[in-house]
């Protein structure tokens, strides 16, 4: 550990051991304790030490950027890397990270709520949070962190870890504190409660005061402190430091620091100075400077930009100074004119070329975007700022944010529902972009044509509507209405904006070559050329993204020529796409180079490519593209033999289109007609990833919890029944029946059908049943619990019943209406929470739905365990009925369950069977 991580953790040690051993046994471990007393130190240095022990290492999300609790699960999902948190949960995998995340208290519930649902539907991540107070997630190990220790009676002053804290502190401000002083420092810490943050706001002012005359000037704050009534003593002393040093600033000062709370999260100095209201740069420099130095501000760098920011209980005091003033609105309304004026010039500037930094700046501030516009929706009067900010979204939901930004633009148009107002074409562009990339290409069709018969007087939406419009129809295999608008938005476009007229120039080129392969060669030359020359264009201006989405269109038009010299293109256009951080045209490039590479037979390659396109758009939050991914998975493993190609070519035949390489009947490779039903895109995920991981070497299998080892289960000792008949042969081939889990899914084949569905207690307890034929194993067993001897009464009342009832057929409902709108966490929750209310009025209601009385474990454990066998084996016969029959019949549940099937049946087993 460095000295100054060594001097951060000053008294930290066994608490840091501690926690370090927590992460071990738990996956939610949280450190609670009052604001200023280290946790997010503690937090950062154990993320340090230990991330080295994780194959993913650490990721670090942090919660004050936000303040409303509608936000956390996309500032989760963001901060890791996922373009929603659909996208995130939609991740699974069994290397283990560990995800810190900080400063939760704010917006608890929610915190709470998505944490839970993370590590539900990931294996990967341990949690480390920091709050002022626990989670209450299942689980949770609690970590108290209390005060710095304080000088003992007869001890050393400069040995105590408060103290030296402050020294420490007091020295980096410039201060020499003499021994004479080490009394009154003692006496400070003592005052201040041991809390760090209090303990170096004091310090940062030893250089002007000595620390008897701090001392002095904190007996007001005493005085203070023994006035209040409410609150935590050590939150009290933070918050009465705090203003304290407050106090010390200049007016000027003052006014700066409170201006400042507007701003969640980081901030430059430009930020600063525009929404402080300061005209000269080189003052709000010097304040900021000073905030920094008085241990107000934090600062980082990033990609060489320095950004700012107020700890989250200064922030919370400086929103309430600003609030008290009645300069909140003001200070708001400089916030968004800053915000909007940026989009303005990030708009105009990228009208000649795309290119790297227009994207990376907006994606930087993004959060700021949301805030803002935010604002505006919930304040403004009038529509034009929020106009112009959710038109600015169009250039960023191509490459992710879809979640966030469709809401965002749907509401702004629905609340100034006048597509004659100045603006409101423009952002009815992004508004009908995002339903075409939500896989509604009729509605977005709708909408442009509406926005288009009044926008003859903007600029750029005649271009960016008409785009739509092209995509979408190429999405309902209307080519050459496609091509025919396209034309129409280029012409124009080049004028215009320039940059849109050379991106659809080069997806004209792509649709075109599609549409008529009768003279293959030619048009695809006489399309090469266009092509070509967007490229040279967009180089000689700097237009990077447009160079790079023509260079990838480039390779998928020379691979109907030379396979050999487009595979190498889209190498090259694949790493430029990289370093510019451009997913979509990273899984353009992935898809051509896995075609060729199915082409001349190296499907182990090409499986591990494809791993890595489906696994970009799941990140980025792009379900509805997925349909390339999956389906090109389906092409490798048909082509390999194996057996999930079938129900992933289903489910991608069942996703929208909205890839312009990957239209139907035009795909280079074709597969024979499957009748398989479509599983939900979690699932063939899930599927997918463990297919092509299995033929690239790779493993995702589970570690066996109570079996472990490929096997095969099978009935040695007949039932008497069977010994009357010694000739009868096995129902099914040892190798004809798998029930096997490979993560969060199981792959069950029985009778030639194969099923895949994602796991639940009750597929592990038919597991167990199986892999122990003819045995009865007792419900306890099962269902893992503890025998209690008890009786109080009567488990639930009839009202709670009738309430009990009612939510679950609400959340039935909620589940099959969020599987139809393929919102997968909102499904998982639902389920969650219908599972645990079933095994609850499982446990409370007896013979004929009468309330049960609280007897003991074993009828609890005897109640659960066979309503969720029941339930599981009715979910079975939605997907696959024979299997469905065949478990009626032969799985016999009670105080002691048995699988004990009519004819003799082998199954195997692969990952663990519970």
């Amino acid at each position: 550990m460095c000295a100054e991580a060594a001097m951060q953790m000053l008294g930290r040690e066994r608490v840091l051991t501690e926690t370090v051993r927590r992460l071990t046994t738990s996956r939610l471990v949280t450190i609670t304790g009052p604001g200023g007393i280290g946790k997010t130190t503690l937090a950062d240095a154990i993320a340090r030490d230990e991330g080295h022990r994780y194959p993913l290492g650490t990721r670090r999300v942090d919660l004050t950027v936000i303040d409303d609790g509608d936000e956390v699960a996309t500032a989760l999902a963001a901060q890791l890397g996922f373009g929603s948190f659909r996208a995130l949960l939609d991740s699974p995998t069994d290397d283990p990270a560990l995800v810190v995340v900080d400063n939760c208290e704010h917006v608890l519930d929610a915190a709470a709520e998505a944490i839970a649902a993370l590590l539900d539907a990931c294996r990967s991540p341990v949690i480390l949070a920091t709050s002022r107070s626990p989670l209450g997630v299942a689980g949770e190990s609690i970590v108290v962190l209390g005060p710095l220790e304080l000088p003992g009676p007869d001890g050393d002053e400069q040995r105590a870890p408060a103290v030296r804290l402050f020294l420490q502190r007091a020295d980096e401000a410039g201060a020499v504190v003499p021994p004479s002083e080490m009394a009154s420092v003692a006496r400070l810490c003592e005052l201040l409660d041991g809390v760090p943050l209090a303990i170096e706001l004091a310090a940062a002012r030893s250089r002007v005061l000595t620390p008897t005359e701090l001392l002095a000037r904190l007996d007001d704050i005493d005085t203070l402190r023994r006035s209040r009534s409410r609150g935590p003593l050590r939150h009290r002393s933070l918050r009465d430091t705090i203003a304290w040093s407050y106090t010390l600033l200049g007016d000027d000062d003052q006014r700066f620091f409170d201006r400042l709370a507007v701003l969640s999260g980081p901030f430059t100095a430009a930020d600063a100075q525009t929404i402080a209201g300061e005209d000269d740069t080189a003052d709000s420099i010097d304040r900021l400077d000073r905030l920094v130095a008085d241990s107000l501000l934090t600062t980082s760098v990033v990609a060489g930009v320095t950004y700012h920011r107020q700890l989250e209980l200064v922030r919370s005091y400086a929103r309430e100074r600003l609030l008290a003033a009645g300069e909140w609105d003001a200070t708001w309304q400089r916030y968004v004119d800053r915000v909007t004026h940026r989009s303005i010039q990030l708009v105009e500037s990228s009208a000649p070329g795309w290119n790297r930094t227009s994207l990376t700046t907006l994606l930087s501030r993004i959060d700021q975007h949301f805030a803002v516009l935010r604002w505006c929706l919930d304040h403004d009067d009038r529509p034009s700022r929020s106009f112009i900010l959710v038109s600015t979204l169009w250039g960023i939901v191509h490459h992710g944010r879809l979640d966030d930004i469709a809401p965002l633009a749907e509401r702004a148009i629905a609340r100034w529902d006048d597509p004659t107002l100045p603006g409101w074409a423009d952002a009815a562009a992004t508004a009908a972009t995002c339903r075409y990339l939500a896989g509604r290409p009729h509605e977005a069709i709708d909408l442009a044509w509406r926005a288009l018969e009044h926008a003859g007087s903007t600029h750029y939406a005649p271009c960016t509507l008409r785009r739509v419009i092209g995509h979408s129809r190429a999405a309902i295999d209307d080519l050459p209405g496609a091509i025919a608008i396209l034309s129409e938005s280029i012409e124009l476009a080049t004028d215009r904006v320039p940059a849109l007229a050379m991106e659809m120039i080069v997806t004209r080129a792509e649709l075109s070559a599609t549409l008529d392969d009768t003279n293959a060669a030619a048009l695809i030359d006489e399309q090469l050329t266009a092509v070509r020359a967007v490229a040279a264009d967009a180089a000689r201006s700097g237009s990077i993204v447009n160079e790079i989405w023509a260079r990838s269109v480039e390779a998928t038009l020379v691979s109907r020529l030379d396979p050999t010299l487009a595979r190498r293109l889209a190498e090259d256009a694949l790493a430029a796409a990289r370093d510019a951080f451009y997913p979509a045209a990273e899984s353009v490039n992935l898809h051509t180079i896995a075609i060729e590479l199915v082409d001349e037979g190296e499907l182990v390659e090409a499986a591990g490519l494809v791993r890595q396109l489906i696994d970009g758009l799941v990140a980025r939050g792009a379900w509805t593209e997925l349909h390339n991914g999956l389906r090109l998975a389906a092409v490798i493993l048909e082509r390999a033999g194996g057996r999930s190609w079938e129900p992933l070519a289903a489910t991608a035949d069942d996703l929208p289109i909205v890839s312009l390489f990957s239209i139907p009947g035009h795909e280079r490779h074709r597969l024979p007609p499957v009748d398989d039903t479509p599983l939900d895109v979690r699932t063939a995920v899930t599927v997918a990833r463990s297919a092509l991981d299995e033929l690239t070497g790779r493993t995702t299998l589970d570690t066996p919890d109570r079996t472990s080892g490929d096997r095969a289960a099978v009935i040695e000792a007949p039932t008497p029944e069977q010994a009357e008949q010694p000739d009868q042969e096995p129902e099914h081939a040892p190798s004809s029946n798998v029930w096997s889990r490979a993560g969060d899914l199981w792959t069950i084949t029985f009778d030639g059908t194969t099923v895949h569905l994602r796991n639940s207690k009750g597929l592990a307890d038919i597991a167990q049943l199986l892999a122990n034929p003819n045995t009865e194993l007792h419900c306890t067993d099962l269902a893992g619990t503890l025998v209690e001897d008890r009786s109080s009464g009567e488990v639930i009342d009839e009202r709670a019943r009738r309430e009990y009832e009612q939510r679950v057929r609400d959340l039935q409902a909620e589940i099959d209406e969020a599987e139809g709108d393929h919102d997968l966490h909102r499904a998982d929750r639902a389920r969650a929470e219908l599972d645990a209310i079933v095994d609850h009025l499982t446990a409370a209601l007896g013979l004929g739905g009468r309330a049960r009385r609280h007897t003991d474990g074993v009828e609890r454990a005897r109640s659960a365990v066979t309503q969720r066998i029941r339930a599981t084996i009715k979910r079975i016969r939605d997907v696959h009925p024979t299997l469905a029959a065949h478990l009626e019949a032969s799985v016999h549940t009670g105080s002691y369950c048995q699988y004990r099937p009519e004819r003799a049946t082998v199954w195997s087993f692969a990952g663990p069977a519970s």
